[in-house]
């Protein structure tokens, strides 16, 4: 008996044996380990990945194996009770250096097998699997391109181009920033599909009338953008593309870029496909070939598997090639002199490092620099030639800011008592900021607000009842730049001030533009790197971390990254503070365990700057070190200091003050992950709510994480119907403020598992799903909370009778990242009980009395109460004492 891997093709006696490719691909996995018991579990996950499939599809593809073997008795292969199969005979492997024979014979003026209406017109590339043509229907005149194989691999690779695609496109159903695959064939050779056309592709491009000789420079890097676009959507969805090159790349007629040839691809979150009712083409596993030698990232050649951080990769060669305008070139040592602009450069650099943990760390955020280049190039230029000036004017403005006193007054005008949103907040802040300018530029302040602002919700309006106080923000910043052109530095802060009160409502897109607006106000200013702008943008940062939104937080690291490799002193005066902060709020979301040592920074720092910050400020910062502990599970420091911090804030501000709520709330929040007593927990939470309710509103994000954390206390205590109410609540009120970020996805995630708790499985597997795609899709499935998403997605299956896929999802769960994400360092025997659970509806009790032997008395000493009788009925089901 002889299988030939590379054709995919069984022989015995030196015959060829017909058999569908299931079979043939067991046989495979049980070649790679003779002589090894291979089990029933990893041959489904081999054979057939991210889709259900019994044991009795694996019984049948042993069977007509043994059939091909003559095996009658069972001698070839052999059956391991309960366990698995093993291969008794003895394997040899033989390298074959010649490469497979192409069987195609296709020419111009063939027409398509197939397809008679089509006529192949020119061959766009031979693969080593295949063959590329475009093809034109006389009759329209239409063009389409056709993508042939006839090897096992090359239809493997097809077959997860068409998954691919079907995927892209349903995701993104409008604007795509992908070539469509309209049809194809995968019964009979030669297998193909059918594409529309594109346009032509950048290697084409780059040697025609259009291409490098008549297009600038600025026009290349912007096709590079766009390709990264793509690229990132398809990460965006889990989607690797995995060869990244010219050839793949795409310039349509219309001038849109699109990226193409997802066959090397690989979806990384077979969970998406669900999600999106894509079913499995038959046999959608890709082998694992690689790119194209000059595009592959350096760790690929050390073993290392292709990553989202080995496309970013390709897109920084790429962009160095399109620069130069050879697309042959490699980044060989000395090329920064091929690149005269010094920020294209660092683009470069960031992009295609060799390192991959000093690479950019998305497709996205490549896109952001390019598509920002002129304004950083502007910034650039003017900062050089006004840097003394900068020096100047910051001095002097030091000297009025001590001549003008009464303007700090101003600052604590918040004794109307309106919430950090509110119109006199952002009075406030402008005044204190505009302290920096000379009189008759505070008193312009003073009459945009009034006129421009507040006048716009005044009651003797009309129609001033039913525009809100963010409408009238959003109306009255359309005229600042306008209104204020002959004075940059007030703009900037006004477009600061207005930023503030949009980041506090969670107005993030809004707050974000806001931000960017300051910025280049700052930058006309002949001020972008004063502190003054530092601090705006270390704010920015902070709010990016906070906002949970697609990419966000790389943005904040970026961002951070930054600001600190342009501090000479990171730890000098109030950009000091604001960096420490910033820093820890990129912690706080990404590496929890480093957070509260920044916010102790922060408070260090700003302590030794009582002038310029208030104590309630510093209590702000308290707060922040407090709440990074609480992450980290030092849950008794942690309610002892916010604690502490609600009753300072209390009697500075007043108890009914939102910073002293938040305080109050924050401690609530932190006796329940310290273990008290659920009951107490909810009624706590039930006084507190309406009072949240009435300061920021039902559906703030502050009120919405109060109640969130009643439905988990709720929880605790065995309440499930009411968790799921207002689980229910906190996913929709989030979804309608603010889309599909991580509270709403928190909320949904939430209703999941109160549901299926609750005996309604099937709606809770359905959220289940719906959650962990919104959370893949947005930070990426390491990120901890997809880690907690698997957990519930499984516990949802074993609830609804489908245990093996929930082994399956449990096995990708990293309890320490759950832990972080649940502020709880001793959360594994969570884990413990729902796999020994998952097992016991399996029939395999042996396996679930080994989790729940790793119980030992964690739910006991707990006061989980729902956690507590489910281990306790498991212990009983398994005859524990």
């Amino acid at each position: 008996m002889a299988f030939d891997e590379s054709t995919w093709t069984l022989t015995v006696g030196g015959q060829p044996v017909a058999l569908e490719s299931k079979p043939l691909a067991v046989l495979y996995e049980l070649l790679l380990r003779p002589g090894e018991v291979v089990t029933k579990d990893e041959l489904l996950t081999a054979v057939w990945p991210g889709v259900f499939a019994s044991e009795a599809s694996l019984a049948t593809a042993i069977s007509k194996l043994r059939r091909a073997f003559g095996d009658s008795g069972n001698t070839v292969i052999a059956t391991v009770s309960r366990m698995g199969y093993r291969l008794t005979v003895p394997v040899t492997r033989e390298a074959v250096a010649q490469p497979v024979a192409r069987q195609l014979t296709l020419a111009v003026g063939d027409v398509v097998p197939g397809r008679s209406r089509w006529t192949l017109v020119e061959e766009l590339g031979g693969r080593r699997d295949g063959a590329v043509w475009r093809a034109g229907n006389a009759k329209t005149g239409e063009m389409r391109i056709f993508k042939f194989a006839d090897t096992p691999a090359g239809l493997r690779a097809l077959k997860q181009e068409v998954t691919i695609a079907r995927l892209l496109a349903k995701a993104n159903p409008a604007d795509r920033p992908f070539v469509d695959i309209l049809e194809w064939s995968f019964d009979t050779p030669p297998f193909f599909i059918e594409s529309a056309d594109g346009g032509q592709d950048l290697v084409r491009w780059s040697a025609g009338d259009d291409g490098f000789a008549a297009t600038p420079v600025g026009r290349r890097v912007a096709i590079v953008a766009a390709a990264a676009r793509a690229v990132a959507a398809a990460h965006a969805l889990g989607v690797l593309h995995k060869d990244v090159k010219p050839s793949n790349i795409v310039i349509g007629s219309d001038g849109v870029v699109r990226l193409l040839d997802f066959g090397s691809g690989a979806v990384i979150d077979n969970d998406a496909l669900r999600a999106f009712a894509i079913t499995d083409p038959g046999d959608p596993e890709a082998e694992d070939g690689r790119g194209t030698p000059a595009y592959l990232a350096p760790e690929l050649a050390k073993g290392a598997p292709y990553s989202i951080a080995t496309d970013v990769y390709a897109l920084g060669l790429l962009l160095y090639q399109m620069i130069v305008g050879d697309l042959t070139r490699p980044l060989a040592p000395g090329w920064e002199a091929d690149i005269a602009d010094p920020l294209l450069r660092d683009d470069i650099a960031e992009a295609a490092a060799g390192d991959p943990a000093r690479r950019l760390p998305s497709a996205a955020m490549l896109a952001d620099r390019i598509d920002t280049l002129a304004d950083r190039q502007s910034r650039m230029e003017r900062d050089r030639i006004e840097g003394e000036r900068t020096a100047r004017a910051a001095a002097a403005e030091q000297r009025r800011r001590a001549r003008a006193p009464w303007v700090r007054a101003a600052a604590v005008a918040g004794g109307l008592g309106l919430v950090a949103t509110s119109a006199a907040t952002i009075l406030a802040i402008t005044s204190r900021n505009a302290a920096q300018a000379e009189r008759q530029s505070v008193e312009a302040a003073y009459e945009f607000l009034t006129d421009d602002l507040l006048a716009r919700v005044s009651p003797r309006r009309a129609n001033a009842a039913e525009e809100t106080l963010t409408e009238a923000v959003l109306r009255a910043r359309s005229d600042i730049d306008r209104r204020f052109a002959d004075r940059p530095l007030l703009a900037a802060r006004l477009h600061v001030a207005l930023a503030g009160a949009l980041h506090e409502r969670s107005q993030w897109e809004e707050a974000r533009r806001s931000y960017r607006l300051a910025d280049a106000a700052f930058v006309r200013g002949k001020s972008g790197e004063s502190d003054e702008a530092r601090e705006n943008r270390l704010t920015w940062a902070g709010m990016e971390a906070a906002s949970a939104q697609p990419g966000s937080l790389d943005r904040a690291k970026h961002m951070v990254a930054t600001e600190r490799k342009h501090l000479t002193d990171p730890d000098r005066g109030a950009v000091g503070v604001k960096l420490a902060q910033a820093e820890g709020a990129v912690a706080y979301f990404g590496d929890p365990a480093t957070a509260p040592a920044k916010f102790d920074r922060a408070v260090r720092l700003a302590d030794a700057l009582p002038d310029r910050f208030k104590p309630f400020e510093r209590l702000r910062m308290r707060q922040s070190a407090a709440m990074g502990r609480l992450r980290t599970g030092d849950t008794a420091r942690a309610e002892r200091e916010l604690r502490a911090v609600a009753t300072q804030m209390a009697a500075l501000k007043g108890a009914d003050d939102p910073d002293a709520l938040l305080a109050r709330m924050s401690a609530i929040i932190a006796a329940a992950y310290g273990g008290q007593d659920a009951t107490t927990t909810v009624a706590e939470i039930s006084a507190m709510l309406p009072l949240a309710e009435r300061r920021f509103g039902p559906n703030h994000r502050y009120t919405l994480a109060l109640l969130s954390q009643r439905g988990d206390s709720l929880m605790v205590a065995g309440r499930l119907r009411e968790a799921a109410r207002d689980a229910e609540r906190v996913w929709r009120a989030a979804l309608a403020r603010e889309g599909p970020g991580q509270q709403a996805q928190v909320g949904e995630l939430d209703l999941a598992i109160a549901l299926c708790r609750d005996g309604q499985a099937d709606a809770g597997v359905r959220h289940a799903r719906a959650a962990r795609t919104a959370v893949i899709a947005g930070g990426g499935p390491e990120q901890p909370l997809a880690h907690a998403a698997n957990f519930v997605l499984g516990e949802c299956l074993t609830a609804a009778g489908d245990a093996r896929d929930a082994l399956t999802l449990y096995d990708a769960v990293d309890p320490v990242r759950v832990g972080q994400q649940m502020a709880d360092p001793h959360w594994q025997p969570n884990l413990d009980l729902a796999r020994a659970e998952a097992y016991l509806k399996l029939g395999n009790r042996q396996k679930a009395r080994d989790y729940v032997s790793h119980l030992g008395t964690a739910f006991r000493e707990r006061k989980d109460a729902y956690q507590r009788d489910r281990s306790d009925r498991l212990r009983r089901a398994l005859s524990f004492s």
